[in-house]
């Protein structure tokens, strides 16, 4: 174990040293100033170098530059102060690009700002030399999550799984430990069903179709890898073609683990409204909460988060962290506020349950308006609706938390403390001490829906045999 000062006081730094204690010393330009009568970089350089004068080990020094190529060039000027200063990065996208080019030229780095562990494994996968982590953030059962709020390359699932790939890498140097996708997000939404008759979006059908993947297919094989790459818990929704037909498609959302295990599967229950004409219906099979290192996770697809007993079925299985992922709907009627409605099913299921529900949701790219402006010339002004796409926060007590975003493309993160539905649970938990289930009974058939099944007459007549005898 080494020790490092975190001080710029040099008289402390002296009888550290003198009485054997320490091994380097760690800096920042706060501490610095406060050394120093003046401001100017000349006295913080000078400042720095008596430090290393005084100490047989490391001294980080910090950069204050925020874009890459202003990191990378203070960064080399404060390595040329004495052999052993140690350049300190700030752990964002910018610091990790600075890192790399860093370890590239041989000089030495502490990437500071780390509140998490899947932040100090990029920093270390960057080549940082060492990591300064804020102990009481990664002691604390708190994770970081994410939701993206983004359009699919329409059409296009290997663009759109890049595309996938470059925001779970993203969100991950920020710290998020989860990352949320809209609905359907591989890598179309049918907005034909709303703007064109049944014949016209035959053709737009037959493209999704052909645009869509299975469970089974190489696109999540890659989408398991970067959430295991990057450590963290990745929800995306996908057209999913049935594996036994080339013309069924079901609205599903996935769950990947950080150790980029897919550990569930989740079909819409029923495709809302016009989406009937694309999508075949789930079953209960996929109604099921799962275990993830953000908590017990649950999800359901855009409308059917109005479903009463779909969302107590999920509550009912100890859900705390419930993933509800949207697309935005600008063709919805007039009167109909998408952005507002996302919230309302959000704050409900969230203050009910007493949980935290993470919103994802799409938004309508300039490539999607352009295809749909081909056959429908009046889609632009169609598209061009406000408030039609919401993604962000809602906490135990039905209140938003962290980030959000409304109608436009971003990631928007919050902190998920699972400790903070104790206390709402102790006045109201429905599936627990607040309910009456000697008066209330849901039963949820799990079964998976089969197009047919298979058996052998003469093993059923074998096994009726044995049944017989043993009852005999």
């Amino acid at each position: 174990m080494k020790f490092f000062i975190d001080t710029a006081n040099l008289k402390d730094i002296k009888s550290a040293q003198e009485l054997g204690v320490i091994d380097g010393v760690t800096t920042n330009p706060t501490l610095i100033a406060q050394e120093l009568k003046s401001a100017s970089y000349a006295d913080f350089k000078a400042h720095i170098r008596l430090i290393c004068e005084l100490v047989d080990g490391p001294v980080s020094a910090e950069v204050t530059s925020l874009l890459a190529n202003e990191i990378i060039a203070e960064g080399e000027d404060l390595a040329q102060i004495h052999e052993h200063v140690v350049v300190k990065c700030p752990m964002t996208p910018d610091g990790i690009k600075a890192i790399k080019h860093f370890s590239q030229k041989g000089i030495k780095t502490n990437a500071t700002l780390v509140f998490s562990a899947t932040q100090a494994l990029l920093a270390a996968k960057a080549g940082a030399t060492m990591v300064s982590p804020f102990i009481g953030r990664i002691d604390d059962v708190s994770h970081i999550a994410s939701a993206v709020q983004s359009s699919p390359v329409y059409f296009n699932t290997p663009a759109t799984i890049e595309k996938a790939c470059m925001l779970i890498k993203q969100a991950a140097y920020e710290g998020a430990e989860l990352v949320a996708f809209p609905e359907v997000f591989v890598s179309a939404y049918p907005y034909w069903n709303w703007v064109m008759d049944p014949i016209q979006g035959s053709e737009w059908f037959e493209k999704l179709c052909q645009s869509s993947i299975t469970i089974s297919s190489p696109e999540v094989g890659v989408l398991c890898q970067v959430a295991k790459e990057y450590g963290c818990v990745v929800v995306i929704g996908i057209n999913e073609r049935a594996a036994n037909s080339v013309a069924t498609i079901y609205n599903t959302v996935l769950i990947i683990n950080e150790k980029g295990e897919l550990i569930g599967r989740h079909r819409k229950l029923v495709p809302t409204w016009a989406e009937k004409l694309t999508w075949a219906a789930g079953d209960g099979s996929s109604l099921k909460v799962y275990e993830t290192k953000i908590g017990p996770l649950g999800v359901l697809a855009c409308g059917e988060n109005t479903n009463t007993l779909a969302r107590f079925a999920l509550l009912s299985q100890g859900e705390l962290v419930h993933i509800a992922n949207y697309i935005s709907l600008p063709v919805a009627p007039v009167d109909y506020d998408m952005a507002e409605a996302i919230k309302i099913r959000a704050a409900a299921h969230s203050f009910e349950g007493k949980i935290f529900t993470i919103i994802s949701c799409s938004t309508v790219s300039e490539e999607i308006i352009s295809l749909y402006e081909k056959v429908v010339p009046n889609i632009r002004e169609r598209m061009a609706k406000k408030s039609s796409a919401f993604s962000g926060f809602i906490g135990p007590n039905g209140q938003l938390i962290g980030e959000h975003l409304i109608d436009n493309e971003g990631i928007v993160y919050a902190t998920i403390d699972l400790n903070k539905c104790i206390q709402p649970k102790q006045m109201h938990d429905i599936i627990g001490h607040y309910n009456r289930f000697d008066i209330f009974n849901l039963k949820v058939n799990i079964d998976a829906q089969e197009s047919a099944v298979f058996y052998s007459k003469k093993e059923e007549e074998k096994l009726k045999e044995e049944n017989q005898f043993v009852c005999n």
